[in-house]
């Protein structure tokens, strides 16, 4: 019957070796991948990954811009609430270039997202500037009492 629609047995070989010898059978007709075809799954492979991992790296610079301005809006609204309630001053609220640790807290503010960098760099009765950064070397973000986010330093007066 299987030569009159123009087919051919499949010719079964034993394999394997030791006391299972000739119990495993293996069609002669599947060899597995030829060595051309690993290679060009291979080629495959690395071009996607070639496309993916920068396009990934992206996403995470995107990622850590926003969490640099995030924490810029956050920090205003507890530099704001805070001075409305010690009378629309903002003094005593640095330590170095740092807000003052702990002060902040009972406003919402506690340290911020880990991967940013922020700076309290001029505070004055009634004004502050504060700047972050997301991504190391890149240009940061300020924010003051006055205005909302800029993509610039806070400059010393």
């Amino acid at each position: 019957m299987w030569i009159e629609r123009g087919l051919r047995p499949r010719r079964e070989r034993r394999s394997g070796r030791g006391p299972f010898r000739g119990a495993l059978l293996r069609i002669a007709d599947d060899d597995g991948f030829t060595l051309l075809e690993l290679i060009v799954a291979v080629i495959i492979i690395g071009v996607l990954a070639a496309i993916a991992v920068p396009v990934y790296n992206g996403q995470q610079n995107s990622a850590k811009e926003s969490a640099a301005k995030s924490d810029l809006i956050n920090f205003k609204t507890a530099m704001m609430s805070y001075g409305i309630t010690h009378g629309g001053s903002f003094a005593n609220t640095q330590t170095g270039n740092q807000p003052t640790p702990g002060l902040l807290t009972p406003y919402g503010w506690d340290t911020g997202s880990p991967n940013t960098d922020l700076w309290l760099n001029r505070v004055s009765d009634t004004d502050f500037c504060a700047d972050a950064v997301g991504i190391t070397g890149q240009v940061g973000w300020r924010i003051t009492a006055l205005k909302g986010l800029e993509n610039k330093w806070c400059s010393w007066p």
